[in-house]
């Protein structure tokens, strides 16, 4: 059984601040959960740390109608740790950010830069620490605010990641025949969109 570290009885409704620029969010849906948890050992010698991320969606507080999505990123207890008491699992709290996160940041600046109209828009992070009840008191936690593009995801539900590019492929072995061909047809679909795009923008 996978750990749940994001319940939406305490996630749901919270708001969480970004300094810059200023503005507020407040969580209204989860749409997806991932942790990776570490023991202790490989933490030590591979420099790494346990943390679990999510992504919501959420509005902003001064403006309801301004929705977005927000993926937060959250220290937790290495495997030894995960039901000690608070104040020995303060000991592990780390100011570092979690793997890729700042890439992440850095990638969304990035494109808002160019200020395409078909990614994702930067519009905030945020890294800090946890409060004393926190899962680590005193570790990170780091989260960046974008917008959602509109329109349909292209694919057929058996192959994708995860949100913020960190998933895991779906299975797609013993497929039936008759989703073998959905497949087929859909990859001749999307090879006319790409060929769409590049006469578009290139």
């Amino acid at each position: 059984m996978q750990l749940m570290f994001f319940p939406e009885k305490y996630w749901l409704n919270k708001t969480l601040e970004v300094s810059s620029p200023p503005s507020v969010w407040k969580l209204t849906e989860k749409v997806a959960e991932k942790s990776e948890i570490r023991d202790r050992e490989s933490i030590r010698e591979l420099g790494c740390v346990s943390y679990a991320h999510a992504e919501f969606k959420c509005c902003n507080t001064s403006n309801p109608y301004h929705k977005a999505l927000i993926i937060i990123y959250l220290q937790v207890p290495a495997q030894e740790s995960m039901f000690l008491p608070p104040s020995m699992r303060r000991r592990e709290a780390t100011g570092r950010n979690a793997r890729n996160f700042d890439q992440l940041v850095e990638a969304y600046r990035r494109l808002t830069l160019h200020d395409y109209d078909f990614v994702p828009q930067f519009l905030g992070s945020s890294h800090g620490r946890q409060d004393d009840d926190g899962l680590v008191p005193g570790g990170f936690l780091s989260y960046v605010v974008f917008t959602s593009v509109p329109g349909d995801i292209l694919g057929t539900g058996t192959v994708g990641c995860d949100f913020g590019g960190m998933g895991s492929p779906r299975a797609v072995l013993n497929l039936s025949q008759e989703d073998q061909k959905r497949c087929q047809r859909l990859a001749e679909e999307r090879a006319v969109i790409r060929h769409q795009f590049e006469s578009a923008y290139t």
